[in-house]
């Protein structure tokens, strides 16, 4: 009432930040967007901080760098009215843009003294923000452990989240205090209570192997799914795999795809190839397509490797040979020994096939990114003489290469010589 009515900016920023990060309501860009703007316009600095995000990852908004850069020089502007009008948030805000060099130039003095303001006007965060420098050990106060632990404990003391869970990692790791793993899940507990996601990821993580309390894998599930609706993206994509190695598919994607929203491209990848391999239904491929598709656009290997396999195969697509070469090129490039391997197999086995450049990918993947499969094959065009003069010298070599990596069928050739026509086909049976 007070942002809608009064169009309160304080009011505004504040429903602006429980939209944003979906701690106290369910997470909502565009509700983020719409309130963020209406802060902002009222000069209140958290909005125009936010809706500065908003235009730079063009998530629900046209992404607008040069906005964003306006829209961060004013929220630093406001920000600092803010915090010297004794707003701990503001100054927790302030502290942020200083440490991690957002908006203006990174200064951990400045962020430090902003921190720390806002602990001594009674913000728990600020306090918990503090004890994460002396954490890490940054250029300007080096590691403190003590110190960790009483700022921490002083931002749990005053109820944040980020504080009780920091304890309870300090207390598991024995940094500074006794290791007390007891201890440690209480305060994960208490950190989850105060819907810190991280806590409720580390509590999950307690019952999934019954640290400390009893194994109970139906609680851990239900932390992870918490964390995860909490805007915590590791609780997402651990969550999705545990439920994907339970068989339970369903459950996995609908994780994954949280994960996915979220910017996690892994959890974008797995969720496609839980839609291409295990939920069969009249849009699975086209669900695949498309989360392999945000993973690819993004830089994520696995997901251009798996768009490569979808139109190298003709799932849910049109087969197109040309457009699978150019995904696994693509994956390749990006890293991928999988993307690597399929475009030199593509070229190996073409009509009228292409040795130099199978020669090519099979040796990429072999010699940088330490590909078994491709060092087998690549032993296999030395062996034969594809596009080359037989070799049998490098032949072993990389058939050696291919054994030590773990590739059985090429620690039988090794000990079988490499004259063993049949072992190529024989893997395939």
């Amino acid at each position: 009432k007070e942002c809608e009515i009064k169009n309160d900016g304080k009011a505004c920023g504040r429903l602006t930040i429980y939209y944003y990060d979906g701690r106290i309501i369910k997470r909502d860009l565009e509700k983020a967007f719409y309130y963020s703007k209406k802060a902002c316009d009222a000069n209140n600095g958290v909005g125009c901080l936010i809706l500065g995000n908003l235009y730079g990852d063009g998530t629900v908004v046209k992404e607008n760098q040069q906005k964003k850069k306006n829209l961060l020089k004013r929220a630093l502007i406001l920000l600092k009215r803010e915090c010297e009008n004794k707003d701990g948030l503001s100054c927790v805000y302030l502290g942020h843009m200083y440490t991690s060099g957002y908006g203006t130039e990174k200064d951990y003095s400045k962020g430090f003294s902003f921190y720390e303001k806002a602990c001594n006007l009674g913000l728990g965060l600020g306090c918990s923000e503090v004890g994460m420098m002396f954490l890490d050990g940054n250029t300007l106060l080096g590691k403190d452990y003590e110190k960790a632990y009483k700022y921490f404990k002083k931002g749990c003391e005053m109820g944040d989240g980020e504080g009780c869970n920091m304890l309870g990692v300090i207390y598991s790791k024995g940094q500074g205090v006794k290791m007390n793993r007891k201890k440690a899940v209480e305060l994960f507990k208490k950190a989850c209570d105060f819907n810190f996601p991280a806590g409720c990821y580390n509590l999950a993580r307690a019952y999934m192997y019954g640290v400390e309390v009893n194994l109970d894998k139906n609680k851990a599930f239900s932390l992870y799914e918490k964390g995860c609706d909490l805007g915590y993206l590791i609780a997402c994509f651990e969550g999705g795999l545990k439920y994907l190695d339970k068989r339970k598919y369903e459950k996995a994607v609908q994780l994954l795809e949280k994960g996915c929203i979220k910017g996690g491209l892994k959890a974008c990848n797995y969720a496609g190839y839980i839609y291409l391999n295990y939920i069969k239904g009249n849009d699975s491929y086209k669900k695949a397509y498309e989360f392999f598709t945000k993973a690819c656009d993004r830089g994520n290997s696995s997901g251009c490797n798996n768009l490569g396999y979808m139109y190298d195969k003709g799932y849910g697509v049109k087969e197109n040979k040309d457009k699978a070469k150019e995904f696994y090129k693509k994956a390749c490039d990006l890293g991928s020994p999988s993307g690597c391997h399929n475009l030199a197999y593509m070229h190996e086995h073409k009509f009228i096939p292409d040795y130099k450049t199978a020669y090519k990918f099979y040796k990429k993947a072999c010699e940088e990114m330490d590909s078994a499969l491709s060092c087998f094959y690549l032993a296999h065009l030395y062996e034969k003489g594809k596009g080359m003069k037989s070799d049998l010298d490098k032949a072993l070599k990389y058939y050696e290469k291919s054994c030590e990596l773990g590739f059985n069928p090429a620690c039988k050739k090794v000990s079988e010589g490499v004259k063993n026509e049949n072992i190529l086909l024989d893997i395939f049976k």
